[in-house]
């Protein structure tokens, strides 16, 4: 993707919606793209709600995490619940202050052949 067009992209995205969170997911097993589509579909569904997602790679163990944006206020419990997921593989649960500068922070692979992104 083209400096241009990544920067058309961000800046969209961080308008797509009224992102109202930011949340970091790293569970204890690898993440591929398909399992990522069904863990954050499965989260969107149970909370209705709107997210978009990045996988990105961890650099140092092979293993991977997930850079979400939201467009509701939830709680960590509300990430579990709806997941089965282990309270610490859910990083952080933070407000967005500033939508296009997270938004640009969780797309900074794409474009990249690694890079895998969705919305739900």
């Amino acid at each position: 993707m083209k400096l241009l067009n990544k920067s058309n992209y961000i800046k969209e995205l961080s308008r797509l919606r009224d992102w109202k969170q930011t949340i970091t997911i790293r569970p204890s097993y690898k993440l591929k793209p398909y399992s990522s589509d069904n863990l954050i579909r499965k989260i969107a569904d149970k909370l209705q709600s709107v997210i978009f997602y990045s996988l990105e790679k961890d650099r140092l163990d092979g293993m991977s995490h997930l850079h979400l944006l939201i467009d509701k206020n939830v709680t960590r419990d509300d990430i579990c619940k709806a997941t089965g997921l282990n309270p610490k593989a859910v990083g952080y649960v933070e407000p967005i202050q500033d939508s296009y500068s997270v938004t640009a922070y969780i797309t900074k692979h794409i474009g990249n052949d690694y890079s895998h992104h969705n919305i739900f």
